[in-house]
């Protein structure tokens, strides 16, 4: 073993050791100098059975015994690295990123410029996060979804082929945080109220017909993260709905509102979907009902 192992590491390593050359006995391997794929098979062979963290010791156990006697280490091969590498992406799931919070909110809106492509930037952004809007669910977006009403206004998202969910988005207090007269702003640009709410902008600002795609979504959220000198690494587009998750909640919004406004099931997923709040705090809220409009009124249109 290695000279600068702990007491504590060294038994632990010692009954990895252990286990690994009853293995090799009952399937008939050497188990010293282990072949890669020896040790490969072994590690498979834990899957399912051990925690990642006892698979990752048992490699690091025996890469540290070849180290010491001058052997190969079985860690290093590529076989051996990515399995590992594909054991602790499993393990960890998806990367979560920090929410976009009111603050960062407001100096994102603040810092887009006045221009056609800002202003439809500014849109994106507040509908994304006053609605608790997915990617994909922003850019498929359609003019005749959206219906003006006295409280502001009322979406309609596709889920699915003949479904959709309703969901009221109310004026904002302020006006740079507001994301219906926001959207009036851009609605205003349109050459036509039918089509595409969201649409692709060529560099002198014109307005194109086709709309924008998820992905158009995601690189809107990081130029616009990138002005306030914002990392996608720290944040995505995905950070405006867990911001949205996280302000209603620290707001008093209950579990069963946030489930309606975003289709996100359950608390679990809610919790999940936030990336920083713990789930207590979201199952302690009482169930109250959604704010915003919760009637459709008339459809927007435009003379």
């Amino acid at each position: 073993m290695e000279q600068f192992v702990s007491p504590c590491t060294k038994r632990a390593y010692q009954a990895d050791w252990k286990d690994f050359t009853a293995w090799c006995l009952t399937e008939k391997q050497q188990p010293f100098p282990a072949h890669p794929l020896v040790v490969l098979a072994y590690l498979q062979g834990l899957v399912g059975e051990r925690k990642t963290t006892t698979v990752l010791r048992r490699i690091a156990a025996l890469n540290a015994l070849h180290r010491s006697a001058g052997h190969p280490i079985p860690g290093k091969d590529p076989r051996v690295k990515h399995f590992l590498k594909s054991l602790k992406k499993r393990s960890h799931g998806p990367t979560h990123h920090e929410p976009i919070l009111l603050e960062t909110l407001i100096e994102i809106l603040e810092t887009l410029p006045q221009t056609v492509t800002g202003i439809r930037d500014r849109a994106v952004v507040l509908m994304t996060f006053a609605g608790g809007l997915a990617r994909r669910e922003v850019s498929e977006l359609q003019c005749d979804d959206v219906s003006f009403v006295d409280e502001g206004i009322v979406v309609s998202i596709q889920v699915k082929k003949g479904a959709s969910r309703v969901i009221g988005i109310p004026f904002g207090k302020e006006l740079l945080t507001c994301p219906v007269r926001t959207l009036q702003d851009w609605l205003q640009l349109l050459a036509s109220a039918k089509g595409s709410l969201f649409r692709a902008v060529r560099k002198d600002g014109a307005v194109l017909a086709h709309g924008i795609s998820d992905q158009s979504v995601r690189l809107i959220v990081k130029r616009a993260l990138a002005l306030v000198g914002r990392e996608e690494s720290e944040f995505t587009a995905h950070s405006l709905r867990a911001g949205l998750l996280v302000q209603a909640t620290i707001g008093g919004a209950g579990v069963e509102a946030l489930q309606k406004q975003t289709g996100i099931q359950t608390p679990h997923a809610l919790d999940r979907q936030s990336g920083t709040l713990a789930s207590p705090t979201l199952k302690q809220q009482e169930k109250k009902p959604n704010c915003g409009c919760t009637s459709r009124g008339k459809r927007h249109s435009r003379q």
